[in-house]
């Protein structure tokens, strides 16, 4: 329950709340010369805007094996640079929220198995599924995060 007290304590001021994909991830979009066509907005939703940079980078990494820690950090602060370097071209995100983006990544991983759990016939799945949920689980239950990033 401390994601839900800690969402519920933060600010939905119009420059840190509103309208978000809650779905960015590389299947959902497209490049055409020199524009990203976005597509897939059937789980838009009001949530922090951090939220949905903390999705981006979440679904960026999700296919670098979890055991290629040094990997996974170093391409998701590569991918969040050059992220917010066109985000700050279109938003104007305080950067002290960034400080949040962990909490994020961990609540989407929360979202995630719980999606998955529900929604996916575990039983029809290969024992790879059914292994990268245990493992969702197990790091939820030991409080042990998605990613740690060493953000500054």
């Amino acid at each position: 329950m401390s994601f839900i007290n800690e969402l519920q304590q933060l600010p939905k001021d119009k420059d840190l709340y509103g309208l978000i994909h809650n779905d960015l991830h590389q299947k959902n979009f497209y490049i055409n010369g020199d524009k990203i066509i976005l597509f897939d907005f059937g789980d838009c939703e009001h949530n922090w805007f951090v939220y949905d940079i903390a999705i981006s980078v979440y679904h960026a990494i999700q296919l670098i094996p979890e055991t290629e820690k040094e990997r996974r950090e170093k391409f998701a602060l590569n991918f969040l640079d050059a992220f917010l370097t066109g985000y700050n071209q279109e938003n104007n995100l305080d950067k002290s929220w960034l400080s949040r983006l962990q909490f994020f990544l961990n609540y989407r991983q929360v979202y995630s198995f719980v999606y998955l759990s529900k929604f996916l016939n575990i039983e029809e799945y290969n024992l790879n599924v059914k292994t990268v949920l245990a493992r969702m689980r197990g790091r939820i239950e030991n409080d042990i995060p998605y990613i740690e990033l060493n953000i500054s």
